[in-house]
């Protein structure tokens, strides 16, 4: 049975169908309906198109002379952000970089159409934000402009824009080094200065385990009893503890603790533990087990605030800086434990292939800049060793 047509124009039939697809004030200030011709080859395929356009107009991204911004928000809450293909913390990155730069900008509020590679581009040059936060609003602005011209609304003109070349920074000066440790002394005054810090010193173990391990404070954070294998004498880095985003157009970003993957593939490891950290562990069981008890929660996690909670990264560091000024340290971050580590595993000898899986790099030259950074008296020890091979 032929499909039924109803229309015909430039000598093809169509089947039109007639809707109304909003409403307007006219001359009188009378409210009255728009109404919109969709055509297609059958009855079903123009209420397809009918329905097509209604889901977008209701999203606000089909109206004539719509706004840049209304249509990246409506993409952003609608699309993006609830795209699980991307880590949350990617999502929280590109999103607060476009918030803190474009949003402010004046293509925010511009007609969609008028926004050409040219304003773009001008966008990128006038923005004056670290080249790292122009990466992150240029991939996002990549993927808005591939919807816009997925769904017809907007040819995709980032292809031909060119991001501004961030401003060299001075050569780094010959022996100068890059790489912030601690040293023996402040490492020792640290290791040792437990005594010294208020009766059940919270995050001592988190010390050590840094200390002694190299890891993120992000993966220690995530660390559940299940992880450590004393048998083996063995501990698994296997997830951390991210603030991940919670959005909300009506509110700011809020973000919320919880489990996360790791950074990379490399990043999940099986890391030794020496007899120092081995006996450190035990040390905390005990003590965490009867934190617990007297203040009434219970979990499987290392390190929990005295009401069983997640740290967050500041409370943690407000923690740590109040213990080594007791001790008479100075306070280099904790990520200090990280490259002291890479560091000593250098300093020994260590393969840089065998430090790099410690690490859990996924580039080996990311772990070369500890050997980079050795000192010429160890370099002197490493060649007097030769002559013994």
């Amino acid at each position: 049975m032929a499909t039924k047509k109803n229309s015909f124009i430039n000598g093809q039939e169509y089947y039109r169908l007639r809707k109304v697809v909003g409403h307007r004030v006219n001359e009188e200030g009378k409210e009255v309906p728009v109404i919109k011709n969709f055509y297609g080859t059958s009855k079903k395929d123009a209420l397809q198109q009918y329905n097509e356009f209604m889901n977008k107009k209701k999203a606000g991204i089909d109206t004539a002379g719509q706004y840049f911004g209304i249509v990246a928000d409506n993409w952003l809450h609608e699309f993006f952000l609830k795209d699980d293909s991307l880590a949350s913390r990617t999502r929280d990155l590109y999103y607060t970089c476009w918030k803190k730069y474009v949003v402010p900008s004046n293509v925010y509020h511009m007609p969609l159409v008028d926004v050409s590679a040219s304003v773009l581009q001008r966008l990128y040059n006038e923005l004056g934000c670290p080249a790292s936060a122009l990466v992150n609003v240029n991939k996002l602005m990549r993927r808005f402009y591939k919807y816009l011209e997925r769904e017809g609304l907007a040819r995709n003109v980032t292809g031909s824009l060119v991001l501004p070349s961030p401003e060299k920074k001075p050569k780094q000066k010959q022996g100068e080094n890059e790489i912030v440790v601690w040293t023996d002394e402040e490492a020792g005054k640290i290791l040792g200065g437990f005594d010294k810090a208020q009766s059940g010193f919270r995050l001592r173990f988190l010390i050590v385990a840094a200390y002694y391990t190299g890891c993120r404070i992000s993966e220690l954070l995530g660390l559940k009893y299940e992880d450590f294998d004393l048998d083996n004498d063995v501990v698994i880095i296997r997830r951390q503890i991210v603030e991940k985003p919670t959005f909300d157009r009506e509110k700011q970003t809020a973000h919320e603790l919880g489990d996360d993957s790791l950074k990379t593939s490399a990043s999940y490891r099986t890391l030794p533990m020496n007899e120092v950290f081995r006996q450190e562990f035990i040390l905390h069981v005990a003590w965490h087990k009867e934190d617990q008890l007297k203040n009434g929660y219970r979990t499987n996690y290392v390190f929990t605030t005295s009401t069983g909670g997640f740290y967050y990264r500041k409370s943690a560091a407000q923690s740590l800086s109040r213990y080594y000024k007791r001790i008479g340290v100075e306070d280099k971050g904790f990520h200090t434990y990280r490259h002291t580590f890479g560091t000593n595993l250098c300093k020994k000898g260590v393969p840089i292939q065998i430090a790099s899986s410690l690490l859990g790099h996924s580039d080996i030259n990311v772990t070369a800049k500890y050997y980079i950074s050795v000192g010429m008296e160890e370099k002197r020890r490493a060649v007097e060793l030769l002559k013994n091979g």
